[in-house]
C-alpha cells in the first residue's frame, strides 16, 4: 500500500512539474493556428484592395494659386471695414474725443476714451461723430493723455472743459 502511495505521488509529481496538460496543449496549439489564419486573412485583403501594391496615384487634379483679392477688411465682430489706403488721414475736431476715466497702473496704463479702451503705445479704433478713427496713446498720467490721432496730437484732462450734470 506504501508503494501504491508513492507511486501516485510520482505521478502527481510529474503532471505538477512537467509541462502542460493535454486538454491545454491542444487549446494552446488552435488558438496559434487561428491567429497565423486571420493573419494570412488580414494579408489577403489588403493585397486584393491595393493596399500593399506600389501603383502610381490616379488623381490628375492640378492646383492653381487664388487669384481672389478682398474688397473689404473683416470685423471679426460683425462689421465690415472699408480697406484704408493709408493716404488720406481723416482731421479730428478735439472736441469729439471724452475723456471718460483713466486705469492707472505704473507698469499698463490705459484710458477709456469715447468708451474704447486704449492702452498705453498700442493702436486703438476709437468710434467719434466723423466716424472711427485710429488713436494711440503716447502717454498716459493721473490726469492726462497724449494721443496720436491721425498725425495730429491731442491732449485730453479728466474733467478739463467737459460740462458734467451731475455736478450740480
Amino acid at each position: 500500500m506504501a508503494a501504491e502511495v508513492e507511486c501516485e505521488a510520482v505521478v502527481c509529481r510529474r503532471t505538477a512539474s512537467g509541462s502542460l496538460s493535454t486538454p491545454l496543449r491542444i487549446v494552446g496549439i488552435l488558438a496559434f493556428c487561428q491567429t497565423l489564419v486571420f493573419i494570412v486573412l488580414f494579408l489577403f485583403i489588403c493585397a486584393r484592395v491595393g493596399a500593399a501594391t506600389g501603383g502610381k496615384p490616379t488623381s490628375t487634379l492640378e492646383l492653381s494659386l487664388s487669384a481672389y483679392t478682398p474688397q473689404s477688411e473683416r470685423d471679426p465682430f460683425g462689421s465690415e471695414v472699408p480697406k484704408s489706403t493709408g493716404a488720406t488721414q481723416q482731421l479730428v475736431a478735439p472736441d469729439s474725443l471724452k475723456l471718460h476715466g483713466i486705469l492707472y497702473s505704473a507698469a499698463n496704463p490705459s484710458a477709456l476714451i469715447n468708451d474704447q479702451l486704449v492702452e498705453l503705445n498700442k493702436t486703438a479704433r476709437v468710434h467719434t461723430a466723423q466716424g472711427d478713427v485710429e488713436a494711440k496713446a503716447l502717454k498716459i498720467t493721473r490726469e492726462l493723455v497724449v494721443l496720436e490721432v491721425g498725425g495730429q496730437k491731442v491732449e485730453l484732462r479728466l474733467g478739463g472743459g467737459e460740462h458734467n450734470p451731475a455736478a450740480k
